[in-house]
């Protein structure tokens, strides 16, 4: 934006503004006051929108001047998310084994909810183990899949259409979702509303404190080299997460004991290799994540995703 200079009421020039003009105020605190981190034609990644920080609380998010995905009606499984895995891998097992274990530690009424189930297979490992299984998706597709596949039954719609009865579950989990969402914080309260008293949520979500900084990496070499992008590595979508903001957004919802825990950089198996950036960089990468956890005593993490777990206090 440009903003006329003036001197004693008289017209000098133009300078360049900071001020970036929102449609809608940040939605973790509610300020306008944001800075641009990315312009889209800096490095085009499929997103029609800047990508920008609050300066009040750092969130990172995307303008929403245009949609950013495409209405419920035209989501398929190839276009649904930008990160929708293509099929089922050691990885995602490894991750949803992870999730069923953390759960465990809060089973009582034994009914856990997945809010954008996908094509169902966290609620298959889930019912293996014994819980009762609900799960949220927008996709006509993917539920049909959950259905047919393990016979699980899937609301369509959103969570606020489902309409659960308060205190209901034991768990409510994310998969790589929340930063999807256009309102994390009313989902996030209707989220609190449904848990039980001691219940706890769960949110994997891909780091913003590890994902800027390599945007920023990238978007620097990709001026010089265009190539560099199919060794791109970061995501960044309607929201960015840092461990700061999303505990922020867990305790206005009412949630506390926050836990955190990193996904490993880690090599599977030969058949299901992680991409060569990660490859590259996984010895350097994984000694920063442990150094930084450690100096800022586990207040600050620069692993690429990080799952935290809320509990909703007792009354």
């Amino acid at each position: 934006m440009i903003e006329i200079v003036s001197f004693f009421g008289i017209k000098i020039g133009l300078k360049k503004s900071n001020k970036y003009m929102l449609l809608s105020p940040c939605n973790l605190c509610g300020s306008s006051n944001v800075k641009v981190l990315f312009h889209q034609d800096d490095y085009p990644d499929g997103y029609k929108n800047d990508v920008l920080r609050c300066r009040q609380c750092g969130l990172v998010f995307r303008d929403f001047r245009e949609n950013i995905d495409p209405p419920a009606s035209e989501i398929s499984p190839s276009n649904i998310r930008r990160d929708y895995p293509d099929k089922w891998n050691m990885r995602r097992l490894s991750i949803f084994n992870q999730g069923v274990k953390i759960a465990s530690g809060s089973r009582k009424l034994n009914r856990i909810l997945d809010v954008g189930s996908g094509e169902g297979f966290f609620l298959s490992l889930c019912l293996a183990n014994g819980w009762e299984v609900f799960g949220v998706e927008v996709n006509s597709e993917l539920i049909k899949f959950t259905e047919e596949k393990f016979g699980i039954k899937v609301f369509k719609g959103t969570l606020e259409d489902a309409r659960f009865p308060e205190n209901h579950f034991d768990v409510v989990t994310f998969w790589n979702v929340l930063e999807h969402l256009s309102a994390p914080d009313t989902i996030l309260r209707e989220t609190y509303r449904i848990l039980r008293p001691g219940g706890c949520i769960l949110v994997r979500f891909p780091n913003a404190t590890f994902h800027v900084n390599c945007r920023r990496l990238f978007v620097n070499a990709y001026k010089f080299w265009k190539g560099i992008k199919r060794f791109h590595y970061s995501v960044i979508h309607s929201y960015s997460f840092s461990l700061s903001t999303i505990s922020k957004y867990l305790k206005n919802a009412g949630f506390r004991f926050y836990e955190v825990q990193n996904w490993q950089l880690r090599r599977l198996s030969k058949n299901f290799r992680i991409l060569p950036v990660t490859e590259i960089f996984e010895f350097p990468v994984k000694c920063s994540i442990k150094i930084s956890k450690m100096i800022t005593m586990g207040r600050c993490s620069i692993a690429p995703s990080l799952i935290i777990r809320g509990i909703k206090p007792l009354e």
